[in-house]
């Protein structure tokens, strides 16, 4: 991914993705910015590899990990994030080597909007049973969740964290910062583009900027919302859908997951589940 199209991710669109893992990477991202070295070993912060896919005994075995966008460098994809483009290759490809069912195992925080409703209805809409299942330390959040809480049944680990619907747009103002050096920054656009700059660096929001990013945000929640009640529809409730996440016997009492239990209980379970 090119440091431009990285700093405008981070600062200027919308995010389902937990508030740590975003500070994670906005950390990375200023202390690369602030040093020499802004190409080379530029994830390395992050390098985890990511598992292939595979077929084992009817089950394909699928892993969402890291940091989940669409149309990663192989950079950010050797470093163990989760390319949507890949993810929905790898779903079809474990189905045409055989699969019967699909289980997903999932370690991710979240991350960007791009491509996520799309991939969500499509892992609800598959033709063959389909588990999540989150291992000890895992994380199943955000646009992680958004992703598998269509599946037909989703599994975690006691020490697993679950949950954090919703979204948002870290906004910096950089006003103060430009002034202390010296700078004063004046946006002049036509006169009918109010909206257009928005967000340009040493420039605060007006109202009118900042109401409009509101309802942009608003949207990618309403659609996240809309998608999780609907394959949730008897559990999920408002109060669980507030932005939080929770370990997995918690996330289980609220509804936002079928079970607490380890990897094989859940495979079993999987083998044994009636076909669509």
């Amino acid at each position: 991914m090119r440091l431009q199209r990285i700093t405008e991710l981070v600062y200027h669109r919308p995010w389902l993705i937990t508030p740590q893992a975003h500070e994670s990477i906005r950390g990375l991202i200023e202390r690369k910015l602030s040093s020499d070295d802004t190409q080379a070993g530029f994830f390395d912060d992050f390098v985890v590899s990511r598992k292939e896919p595979k077929v084992e005994n009817g089950v394909g075995i699928v892993h969402i990990m890291g940091p989940i966008g669409i149309g990663l460098s192989s950079i950010e994809k050797t470093c163990g994030s989760t390319d949507l483009n890949d993810l929905g290759d790898e779903i079809d490809a474990v189905q045409k080597e055989g699969a019967t069912r699909l289980m997903l195992v999932v370690d991710s925080p979240g991350g960007t909007v791009g491509g996520v409703p799309e991939m969500a209805d499509k892992i609800a809409n598959l033709s063959i049973p389909a588990f999540a299942y989150v291992p000890p330390g895992g994380m199943n959040c955000s646009a992680a969740y958004y992703l598998t809480v269509g599946c037909d049944r989703i599994y975690a680990s006691p020490s697993a964290d679950v949950g954090s619907i919703g979204v948002y747009l870290p906004w910096v103002d950089r006003t103060a910062a430009f002034a202390a050096m010296g700078y004063s920054v004046e946006l002049i656009t036509n006169k009918e583009g109010d909206l257009k700059g928005a967000g340009y660096p040493g420039t605060s929001l007006t109202d009118e900027q900042r109401a409009n990013l509101q309802e942009g945000v608003q949207q990618v929640f309403d659609d996240f919302a809309a998608h999780v009640r609907a394959c949730r529809p008897d559990s999920m409730k408002d109060d669980s859908m507030r932005g939080q996440s929770f370990l997995a016997r918690e996330a289980y009492d609220r509804g936002l997951i079928d079970g607490v239990t380890d990897y094989d209980s859940a495979m079993r379970t999987l083998r044994n589940f009636r076909c669509r």
